[in-house]
């Protein structure tokens, strides 16, 4: 089979995993389930499996954890490679890394130590003559952040073993348990602070703090389980994890010693846990198998990333009964009302959850949910749990009605109508309209869709306004000092100061913040207006359209040759560009970019340095992120195009270029190396 065949999906896989290990191992801020995540990892092991030739540099499978530094931490060495494991849900893989391992040690006596999987962050212990000296994060499992001054914080950790003056690298797992994650939650709700979504968040938060005495108000716990540094007078993991606990290192409990061939011993094992985790006070997510014997696990051997003689069977995700207690109704900054369930908090896959997705009131009619039923929540593929059925309705179950009027502001909802073009036996296309399943605020000064407006304005890819973030917004919102974008570049030192808890230095830092944001580009400011439908890619492709706030609020005057225009740029159909028409046809739309235009500088993209004046498309793994050659293509005169067609001047290759590559060879579209760009540029 032709490996070609599979290269875009290998590239975008290897795109999406290292996207989610930096989520998990540097943000702790996961948006997948480690389900979901497993999944698309072993589907991109089979692919280099099947196809080496395919295998990237840049792979997942060629490193531990992450390797971007996002923190002020210094990047330490471990002692030796702290390696992961690799795991499965199903208890024959299990069975299936018992035959591997007898198969390749067939003439010795081999046992397997079983041990809970601990889900909080991993940790090396550097201790020199006895004494706690390094503290340092897995990382990228070669380097990891010291993080010795806030470790030095956590009670049952000792400064000096007990009993032992020599030198000893070990490994540990650090969590937050569920009582003092809870209540850490309730005091950043009662001050306004964000919530931690897990009690792993919360510990890798709390870890990577600059203030250790914050970091000692907040009752971080360790395990420790294994040793970095050579064990050879240990000989055994049981023997070793002895020696931990006469030394007065916390480890859980003695582990537990199997012959490999008990395999009924250990199934029973797997479901006792599976069983009693959901009462145990701190997250775990599985159990690990591993070798006893050291020198067994010397003869195994490891993988790039993974030791040959290790392996965890994690729990399949959890699907938990619970009660649904009421609805509450989110407003989005295009009007959009979402149905969220508040429930009697239960424990779900390591996480107290009380809140969860109902998608829309399509969603609960189809589920046929009532207030106050028995219901099943599950984590369905993603970190956010969903209600995916009732159980049982009870004596005190209501119906849930879809509301009428918005919950923030009172004016009637609606749904809207899209189109949908059909070509009938005749061949003469027809048209359909389709009715959306969300119900909407139409009321463009909707106070919510204001708020979550202004968020939007401010984040990165749109205003870039550093310093403000969502809890500053609603800060202002609420005290009334903005209600629009262009209200934050009318902002005075003087007003930041009569926030609460903002002083000097913070006023100059948001203030300096929103002038730097003041000089930016057309492409921006229109993503930043959130036009429904119209993202970064509509939004460069509007701009080059249009080259002014000014030409665009003209030409939307006349709705017809407006609508001509718009349906002349690619990636802009029938619905789109209604959305857009509808926009700027609002009264208030119309008035907030031409205050913006007053009080922004644009950088004028026409009148650039013009050394690149083409249409790129840019495609494979280049020395800088995508991002950034972007914004290097448009100051110099170029401008960006999502997908190849025959009007693209070149196609910007890196390596693993898949279907773009293909594509552009096939229409005759110019191909450019990242060496030749650079030699024009200079």
């Amino acid at each position: 089979m032709n490996p070609e065949l599979f290269r875009s999906r290998y590239n975008q896989l290897v795109i999406d995993i290292n996207h989610h290990n930096q989520l998990y191992y540097s943000n702790n801020s996961p948006i997948i389930s480690d389900e979901e995540y497993d999944r698309l990892y072993r589907e991109l092991k089979e692919l280099e499996e099947q196809f080496p030739e395919l295998i990237s540099e840049y792979s997942p499978t060629r490193k531990i954890g992450n390797t971007e530094p996002e923190n002020i931490f210094k990047k330490t060495l471990h002692t030796r490679k702290m390696l992961s494991l690799s795991n499965t849900y199903n208890f024959n893989e299990v069975l299936n890394f018992f035959n591997r391992i007898t198969k390749a040690l067939e003439t010795e006596k081999l046992q397997v130590v079983c041990e809970p999987k601990f889900d909080g962050i991993s940790i090396e212990l550097v201790y020199e003559k006895g004494k706690l000296k390094r503290a340092v994060t897995r990382g990228d499992g070669i380097t990891g952040d010291d993080v010795t001054a806030n470790v030095m914080q956590i009670k049952t950790i000792p400064h000096h073993l007990k009993g032992f003056s020599g030198n000893l690298s070990i490994r540990g797992e650090i969590f937050m348990n569920f009582s003092a994650f809870e209540k850490l939650n309730e005091e950043r709700q009662i001050k306004g602070e964000k919530l931690f979504m897990n009690p792993r968040n919360a510990a890798g938060g709390t870890l990577h703090l600059k203030d250790t005495s914050e970091v000692s108000k907040r009752p971080l716990d360790i395990f420790v389980y294994d040793l970095l540094s050579p064990a050879d007078h240990l000989g055994y993991h049981d023997k070793m994890i002895d020696f931990f606990m006469d030394c007065g290192l916390p480890v859980y409990s003695r582990s537990d010693v199997f012959d490999i061939e008990d395999i009924i011993n250990i199934k029973t094992t797997i479901d006792d846990w599976d069983k009693k985790r959901k009462n145990l006070e701190f997250p775990i997510d599985g159990l690990v198998f591993k070798l006893n014997s050291f020198s067994q696990r010397d003869s195994m051997g490891t993988n790039i990333k993974d030791p040959k003689w290790g392996f965890a069977y994690k729990f399949p995700s959890d699907e938990m009964e619970t009660k649904l207690l009421d609805i509450e109704l989110n407003v989005g900054r295009t009007g959009s009302i979402t149905p969220v369930a508040v429930l009697d908090p239960v424990l779900l896959d390591g996480t107290r959850v009380s809140r969860a997705s109902l998608h829309n009131f399509e969603y609960i009619k189809e589920k046929n949910l009532m207030l106050n039923d028995i219901v099943k929540v599950k984590k369905a593929g993603e970190i956010i749990p969903q209600v995916i059925s009732s159980v049982l309705h009870t004596p005190e179950s209501i119906e849930i009605k879809e509301p009428e009027l918005c919950p923030a502001c009172g004016n009637p909802l609606q749904r809207k109508n899209t189109t949908q073009k059909i070509k009938s036996s005749s061949e003469e296309t027809e048209t359909s309209y389709i009715e959306e399943k969300n119900i909407r605020c139409i009321n463009h000064s909707c106070p919510s869709r204001l708020k979550n407006s202004l968020i939007h304005f401010v984040s990165r890819d749109m205003m870039n306004i550093e310093a403000i973030g969502e809890k500053l917004i609603e800060q202002m919102f609420s005290e009334g000092l903005i209600r629009r974008g262009v209200d934050i570049y009318k902002l005075t030192r003087q007003q930041i100061l009569s926030l609460e808890r903002k002083g000097e230095k913070s006023a100059d830092i948001i203030i300096t913040s929103i002038e730097k944001s003041r000089h930016t580009q057309l492409n921006r400011v229109i993503n930043a207006i959130g036009i429904p439908g119209t993202g970064k890619a509509n939004s460069r492709n509007l701009s080059e359209k249009f080259h002014t706030i000014d030409n665009l609020l003209e030409i939307s005057k006349n709705i017809d040759s407006f609508r001509e225009e718009l349906l002349e740029i690619d990636g802009i159909g029938d619905n789109v560009a209604n959305e857009i028409i509808s926009f700027f046809s609002n009264d208030d739309e119309q008035s907030h970019l031409e205050e913006l235009s007053e009080v922004l500088v644009f950088q004028d993209l026409t009148s650039s340095t013009g050394k690149i004046p083409y249409s790129f498309c840019i495609t494979g793994t280049l020395s800088k992120p995508r991002r950034e050659l972007e914004e290097i293509i448009l100051k110099n005169g170029g401008n960006i195009k999502n997908d190849v067609s025959s009007k693209l001047d070149y196609l910007l290759c890196g390596e693993n270029s898949g279907s773009k590559l293909k594509k552009a060879e096939k229409l005759g579209v110019k191909i450019m190396a990242e060496s030749e760009f650079w030699k024009i540029l200079s």
